[in-house]
């Protein structure tokens, strides 16, 4: 029996980034009610405006593409010209019968440039309501836009999202098609659920096939990713799966109750839940890490499975508990995490961390732990694996675009927003959980899966203790490099031409790449378009050797020694910094690091900036390696 408790509470009044976020939203006109008469493209002089889709009326597979260019809207045709060929030619002429051909928007934008979001609004419809006719098996989307289009334009239901679907999409930004080409998703269009297969763009293709190193490589992977598609209908799809909105909120409770009843429903709750095999949890805190806010608090926590959820909050302003209730509830937690089966978080670094901040090292090694991040990066190690990225691969949403809530200032929305954001959460990385072990299972691949898991736990405890500064070399340093970058500029200032073109233009700075540009294009007459390194490197001139030089003492300075000084932002409060050490990163399995990349100090040139950090009071620097 699935339960959710939700106390009735009196609208709260928005606060300011709230009401800038209400007031453009207004600004936007509803995008059910979008048509061609609002669009920018309707009066564009066009040869074939109103592009109709062509192909099979009944079709298996649906290409979609980005917008018509030139040669489409010449010939009303889509996909034709030299993009066109590149994948045509790479069809099979077996299906060619089963193709029906579209684009997101049916007008040609001026000058071939993409679709804006008002543009993609106003001929949603007109799209929708043809796949949905078409009913096509599967669709192969070709590009971000297509990419996005399917993706970042869902329907919610009343009372969540916040009605700004189509801006959302702008403001984001375009999905990197290189993290998501080759993947096959769940999606949902007008009420019809099919495959999704999603592709880089032709004319993206054209472009890249000349590259020497990797030319061939690209178009070699997008033939295989188009045979995929085909191999995969002729052996059997399986039945997709898109989550209906009507079940995000199922199965959640969330307690809005305070003083000793709500203690008391914390503790029937974490008992229940603790008799699971396998439980997710999920903290929304004020910070990234602990260790770097003053006053560090865990906002609220969710815990649970894909059926029942339970999410309570404990330092939001309005989970208004007694410094005695507090204390009961952080007993309770301890308990639970210790006593209960394994738990499972998404990016389980995180939880571990503030878990630890909180309950010290035996919460990470007298307990068993999950990661369905770890997961999805031992299936697919490119980037696109946050959780939204996983529940639109599995379940056809973007769980993020659910609840839209700003992350970073969490503590300023209802605490019955943020439990719900947080259970949602929890709900979904158990969903994510099952659906992930069953494909590492079958791929071979758990082994490697729970090699990246058992690593988590020393990586936390590396990345608490933390790095010791050595400050008297970190001033020290600091004065050097600001002292050798300040010669370098009297140099360039006092160079002979440097000084003719003074006389010539009063202002000029060493640092000001107009400034540069003027007097290495204008003045010296030098062919160069701007003045980046690459640029600098081809011009005979001592000043811009000079100019090289003097952004290499400014880089060294501003990279590894002034985040270093007090106050700077790489520096916690307890005076230490503490880098991120990242197992889920890059894709040859080797760790990295940022917040500073501590292992990116130079080594062999300038290795002397390697002396802003120090070894602890009685203790020595070990240098080893495999």
């Amino acid at each position: 029996m699935s339960l959710f408790w939700l106390k009735e509470q009196k609208p709260t009044a928005p606060t300011a980034g709230r009401r800038v976020i209400a007031l453009r939203s207004a600004l936007l006109p509803d995008q059910s009610k979008l048509s061609c008469r609002q669009c920018t493209l309707d009066k564009e002089p066009l040869t074939n405006p109103k592009m109709l889709p062509t192909g099979a009326a009944k079709p298996i597979f649906y290409v979609l593409g980005e917008a018509p260019g030139k040669q489409e809207d010449e010939q009303a045709k889509q996909f034709v010209g030299k993009s066109g060929e590149l994948l045509r030619d790479r069809l099979p002429s077996k299906w060619a019968k089963h193709i029906r051909w579209n684009n997101t928007i049916r007008c040609r934008p001026p000058a071939n440039r993409d679709p804006s979001s008002l543009e993609l609004g106003c001929c949603r419809r007109l799209q929708e309501d043809d796949i949905a006719a078409a009913k096509p098996k599967v669709i192969l989307a070709f590009g971000a836009i297509a990419l996005q289009w399917l993706t970042r334009n869902q329907p919610l239901p009343a009372g969540l999202g916040g009605g700004r679907q189509y801006e959302q999409a702008a403001e984001r930004g375009l999905p990197a098609i290189t993290n998501w080409r080759g993947r096959r998703l769940p999606v949902r269009v007008k009420g019809h659920t099919c495959w999704a297969y999603i592709f880089g763009h032709p004319a993206w293709l054209l472009r890249l096939q000349n590259d020497k190193k990797m030319g061939k490589a690209h178009i070699r992977t997008f033939e295989r990713d188009l045979e995929r598609v085909f191999n995969d209908y002729e052996t059997g799809l399986s039945e997709p799966f898109v989550e209906d909105p009507a079940d995000y909120r199922k199965g959640i409770e969330l307690l809005l109750d305070h003083g000793a009843a709500g203690v008391r429903r914390i503790k029937e709750r974490l008992t229940e839940l603790a008799q699971r095999p396998d439980i997710a949890i999920d903290l929304e805190t004020n910070g990234i890490k602990p260790y770097k806010i003053i006053d560090p608090k865990i906002l609220s926590c969710a815990i649970g499975n894909y059926e029942d959820t339970f999410a309570f909050g404990i330092d939001h302003p309005e989970a208004q508990w007694t410094s005695s209730e507090r204390e009961q509830i952080f007993e309770l937690l301890n308990d639970f995490l210790l006593r209960s089966g394994r738990k499972w978080a998404h990016f389980l670094k995180f939880e571990q961390e503030w878990l630890r901040y909180f309950f010290d090292d035996h919460i990470l090694y007298k307990t068993q732990w999950g990661d369905t991040h770890a997961q999805a990066h031992t299936i697919d190690e490119r980037p696109a694996k946050a959780l939204d990225d996983i529940t639109l691969l599995l379940f056809g949403f973007n769980l993020k675009q659910v609840c839209n809530l700003d992350v970073a200032r969490l503590a300023e929305y209802p605490l019955d927003q943020v439990l719900l954001y947080n259970a949602l959460d929890t709900k979904y990385t158990d969903a994510a959980r099952v659906m992930q072990s069953d494909i590492l299972d079958r791929l071979g691949l758990t082994e490697t899966y729970e090699k990246f898991a058992r690593l988590t736990p020393s990586l936390v405890r590396m990345q608490a203790k933390g790095l010791t500064r050595n400050v008297p070399q970190i001033i020290l340093l600091n004065d050097q490099l600001q002292t050798e970058e300040n010669r370098i500029k009297r140099a360039i200032l006092e160079h002979k031409d440097v000084a003719k073109f003074r006389n010539v233009r009063t202002k000029f700075s060493p640092t000001s790449n107009p400034d540069l540009l003027a007097f290495f294009h204008d003045f010296l007459k030098f062919d160069v378009e701007n003045v980046d390194e690459e640029a600098l490197g081809g011009i005979n001139h001592p000043v811009a050797a000079l100019v090289v030089k003097m952004r290499t003492e400014a880089k060294l300075r501003s990279t590894y020694v002034m985040p270093l000084l007090d106050g700077g932002k790489h520096v916690a409060r307890d005076g230490m910094v503490h880098p991120n050490f990242n197992h889920t990163l890059t894709v040859t399995t080797r760790l990295s690091s940022d917040d500073p990349n501590a292992q990116n100090f130079p080594r062999r040139e300038r290795k002397e900036i390697r002396r802003v950090i120090g070894a602890p009071p009685g203790h020595k620097f070990v240098s080893c390696d495999f």
